[in-house]
């Protein structure tokens, strides 16, 4: 079965080199985080970059 990549808020200001009031995006597949973003639209981009890259390549 295929493990969907979800989107989950992570909080704010999560890496102390960003300004306070910065949202932060986890993506995750399952239990293992595999991206992060600073908006929600970055983190759909993300997860279609994410998801096509584990699409089986055309013959």
């Amino acid at each position: 079965m295929r493990q969907i990549i979800q989107i989950r808020p992570a909080g704010n200001r999560v890496l102390p080199s960003e300004p306070a009031g910065s949202n932060f995006w986890q993506l995750t597949m399952g239990d293992t985080v595999v991206g992060w973003a600073t908006s929600y639209p970055a983190a759909q981009d993300k997860q279609r970059r994410l998801e096509q890259a584990r699409l089986p390549a055309a013959s």
